[in-house]
């Protein structure tokens, strides 16, 4: 098996972090792009409570924001998650990242004076 880290040479890193840096000019919100070269099981109690908060919070915000979702679409989703798997990685992750910061842009608009609080780096988990 491929460890994540092993597709990703350091200038690929850097244009990860000058994609997310852009994205997150957009908008007021971080943007952490994380790389694992497995995910858990989500068989173990503590991972199956914490899916159902995730699922109620995600309910929670549809339902006090309702106008949100409405604005705009994920329509290349599919796109860039099937260059993941062509091997395009470095590719899919800067459109992603610009994709995010434009449709989080309009429901989160980049405050006048808003700092960036979180590292832009990608994130790569190598475990097994």
């Amino acid at each position: 098996m491929c460890q994540a880290s092993k597709p990703f040479s350091d200038q690929q890193r850097r244009q990860i972090e000058e994609a997310v840096a852009a994205a997150e000019a957009k908008a007021s919100c971080e943007i952490i792009p994380v790389v694992a070269t497995v995910s858990g099981r989500y068989d173990r109690p503590e991972d199956l409570i914490g899916l159902w908060l995730a699922f109620l919070a995600a309910v929670s915000l549809w339902l006090a924001l309702p106008g949100a979702a409405e604005q705009g679409t994920w329509d290349t989703l599919p796109q860039l998650t099937a260059a993941l798997g062509r091997g395009h990685a470095t590719d899919a992750i800067c459109e992603l990242s610009a994709e995010a910061g434009s449709q989080l842009a309009r429901p989160f608009p980049r405050a006048a004076g808003g700092r960036n609080e979180l590292a832009n780096s990608l994130v790569l988990i190598d475990g097994s």
